[in-house]
């Protein structure tokens, strides 16, 4: 049966919002209960539209679309089922089937608050099953590209289902080459060899390779390849995702032409040769040694039982992910080829539900009163959002006349930067567990007056809120981890217990947080500048050429976590760059002249109340 689509009824008479799960770039999921006889939970996808000029919209993006289309034709025991599309006005939504866990959701919990192992019968039902969703994909011409454990779901009995096809594309004579309509695809952890180097012609092997890295994580609990990404410029020039190769070649080694025929021709194989200068000795031998390696060496620290049985994955397991993650994409194996493979076969058949075998209990999925009441939401660009035009944050006499130009000109890059317009702002109702959206203004305020004062005194450039940024940090958050841990390079984090009860506290936590983390300098060496944990937040705050912050704040629930009161921020530039020279370049002292900032500014002529809102 497959979805249909309505714009008869409204989201609200058909479905009780429950609470709110996750955003992202597309909009925002919602977990929902059945109303006028219709029986479960759903998971309600609310689209962002796009925008044109800050009233108008101009519909609802390309893959949003995509992803609509391919949700009401597909259906499959092991792919999330789409029950309906609502259409309102200004507003699109997708129903699924609801999913009480993901394999990240899985993940995590099995790396707190000790990191225990994930029994090895649950990881061959997992991998069976997600073969069997990727094997009616791939016969459907459909290729996922973004398999990743966040978008594997798995219900409360074990049923493993392929979620979020929202960069799913089908590949059957395709009008133009797939590269050059989306050129760039899969998250990087999880993003295949020939992606790296910049196949403009690439195959559901894509899809496999991201297969055989779950498989790694599942076994290990961290991800196999762990690299940083390198962004667009503002040409929107793909850049070479050196680190992430490297990372590859470090576990796998340095792919070589006999092994891959078509290596040389890829664009980027320049780029990879590169990698070998000075390097050689320290890669393993393209023969699988250092995959091995890994693999038993992983096998051993999660304590996995020596030899063969049902309770190990051996060396069926091994077999099976090298021959996931290999380099040439005409010698990966296929869905259908894996399931086939003896991995699968030997000690029984995997279970059909891979809780079966398993006395854990998982966490249920976490969901948030924040914006729960779906019918009264209003499109993004309408709702009350302010960002004041002027800053009182230094006695008026203490501010130079060219240091006010920069409080403008930050000011009005900030107001650009969220595209809001101008309203009195009037505090949200917020539950009592609950805190200030990443979008509040008093929130942003709060954060950057902070780091506007404190970067300023170290000459460093005025940041721009950006968004996105805060959006991440936020779905971090939610992730709701034993103890905060960084989820990427560039990030501050802080956690309070108790977590704060009232929209004021919340935004007292971010602002005397973000104070905080200057008094890390008291720490830092000047005389010989590098990076340690204990001035790790002030490098961050003042590293000279950041440009943008996004934070947020989170309440996770305290009979689970350590800390409940979470705030993080995240930066772009990453700062605490360990390279040579970085810190004597970037971490410049409390009293600095640079003509590019204006007249130095010493301590001594500041005297800056924090209790100043």
């Amino acid at each position: 049966m497959f979805a249909g689509y309505s714009s008869k009824k409204r989201i609200s008479e058909r479905y009780k919002i429950v609470g709110f799960i996750s955003s992202g770039t597309y909009g925002r999921v919602y977990k929902a209960e059945g109303k006028n006889g219709r029986i479960g939970e759903f998971a309600i996808k609310k689209f962002k539209p796009d925008k044109e000029g800050e009233l108008q919209y101009s519909g609802i993006s390309q893959s949003a679309i995509r992803e609509m289309a391919l949700c009401t034709e597909l259906a499959h025991a092991n792919v999330v089922h789409t029950s309906e599309i609502i259409l309102e006005d200004k507003c699109i939504f997708i129903v699924f089937e609801y999913a009480e866990h993901d394999l990240l959701q899985i993940i995590h919990h099995h790396n707190q608050p000790q990191r225990q192992a994930i029994p090895a019968r649950t990881i061959k039902s997992i991998l069976y099953q997600l073969l069997h969703g990727l094997v009616y994909l791939h016969r459907n011409w459909v290729m996922h590209r973004d398999l990743k454990p966040a978008n594997i779901m798995v219900t409360s009995s074990g049923k493993v289902k392929i979620g979020d096809l929202g960069l799913a594309r089908l590949f059957h004579k395709p009008l133009q080459s797939l590269f050059s309509g989306d050129k760039v695809v899969v998250t990087i952890w999880y993003r295949a060899p020939e992606l790296l180097l910049g196949s403009r012609h690439y195959t559901p092997a894509v899809d496999l390779w991201a297969v055989g890295c779950i498989f790694a994580e599942l076994l290990s609990l961290r991800p196999i390849f762990k690299g940083e990404e390198a962004k667009m410029d503002n040409k929107k020039t793909v850049p070479f995702q050196r680190n992430q190769m490297q990372k590859i070649v470090e576990i796998m080694g340095m792919p070589s032409k006999d092994r891959w025929p078509l290596l040389t021709s890829m664009p980027e194989y320049p780029q990879l040769t590169s990698l070998l200068a000075g390097n050689a000795a320290r890669y393993p031998r393209p023969q699988g040694d250092g995959l091995e390696r890994w693999y038993h060496q992983t096998l051993n620290n999660n304590h996995y039982p020596v030899g063969i049985g049902p309770d190990t994955p051996g060396q069926e397991g091994l077999s099976l992910l090298k021959q996931l993650l290999e380099y040439d994409p005409l010698k990966r194996l296929t869905a259908e080829n894996a399931l086939e493979h003896p991995y699968f076969t030997v000690h029984g058949k995997p279970s059909e539900g891979c809780f079966d075998d398993s006395r854990i209990k998982y966490p249920v999925r976490r969901v948030s009163q924040e914006d729960n009441d779906i019918p009264h939401l209003q499109p993004d660009l309408l709702r009350d959002i302010h960002i004041p035009t002027t800053w009182s944050f230094l006695p008026a006499n203490d501010i130079h006349n060219s240091m006010k130009s920069f409080i403008t000109l930050a000011t009005l890059l900030v107001a650009s930067a969220v595209a809001a317009p101008s309203h009195n702002v009037k505090p949200r109702e917020l539950y009592n567990d609950d805190a200030p959206h990443a979008d509040d203004p008093n929130f942003i305020g709060a954060v950057m007056r902070a780091h506007w004062f404190w970067r300023r005194l170290h000459c460093a450039q005025d940041l721009v809120w950006d968004q996105g940024l805060a959006d991440a940090a936020r779905r971090d958050i939610s992730e709701c981890t034993y103890m905060p841990e960084h989820m990427r390079s560039g990030s501050n984090l802080s956690s309070q217990k108790p977590a704060p009860s009232k929209y004021e506290d919340w935004i007292e936590f971010a602002r005397t947080a973000s104070h905080g983390w200057h008094e890390e300098e008291t720490k830092y060496p000047y005389d010989h500048p590098h990076y340690e944990d204990a001035w790790g937040h002030f490098t961050q705050m003042v590293w000279r050429n950041t440009s943008r912050i996004g934070c947020a704040v989170g309440y996770c629930n305290p009979e689970q976590v350590d800390w409940p009161g979470r705030f993080y921020c995240y930066y772009d530039y990453a700062g605490n760059n360990i390279a040579t020279g970085q810190f004597e370049a970037q971490v410049w002292g409390p009293v600095c002249s640079d003509p590019s900032v204006g007249e130095a500014i010493k301590r001594s002529e500041i005297d800056y109340d924090w209790s100043r809102k």
